[in-house]
């Protein structure tokens, strides 16, 4: 009776061992879910010090291209342009493409050389998808300043220079 009832309960017993092992360990651990947001770069920008992206001081636009395709009623009041003089607005247009929006300089304004800029992306600003930033950011721009011979100061003997340290 032992020997019948043990041979019964030996492969119930390792079916049930199997079945707890492997519904146990059904998790996939490589599978993280994460959020998906939106994310900004300026590929034709340099990013120096790991603090500002480098502009030509005759830069005639600033392109960013985002992770997904913008959602072109949610750019206007979300992207400002500006130095410490205040906002830049009206001496630039927005201009969307996809994936890319293009800041557009007028032709009667200039950037100014070794002049610090900023731009503001609030999280306002979304995908086709509904994806925004992660959190409003501000991202700084220098440009670089103008050559010495560009400032046609080689005939001109009433120019003095003073070093700022």
């Amino acid at each position: 009776m032992k020997k019948i009832v043990s041979v019964i309960l030996m492969p119930l017993l390792v079916l049930y061992v199997i079945t707890t092992h492997f519904s146990c360990n059904n998790k996939d651990e490589g599978s993280i879910i994460t959020p998906i947001v939106l994310d900004v770069s300026f590929p034709f920008l340099s990013y120096k010090h790991d603090q500002y992206y480098k502009l030509d001081h005759d830069s005639r636009s600033i392109e960013m291209v985002f992770s997904n395709i913008i959602n072109e009623q949610t750019v206007e009041g979300n992207i400002n342009f500006y130095d410490m003089s205040g906002t830049l607005n009206t001496h630039y247009d927005l201009f969307i493409d996809g994936k890319v929006i293009f800041i557009v300089f007028h032709d009667d304004f200039s950037l100014r050389g070794g002049w610090k800029y900023e731009m503001d992306i609030s999280s306002g600003l979304q995908s086709i998808e509904g994806y925004k930033l992660k959190e409003s950011t501000t991202i700084q721009f220098r440009t670089e300043a103008k050559h010495i011979s560009l400032l046609n100061v080689k005939n001109n003997k009433s120019v003095t220079r003073t070093a700022i340290a």
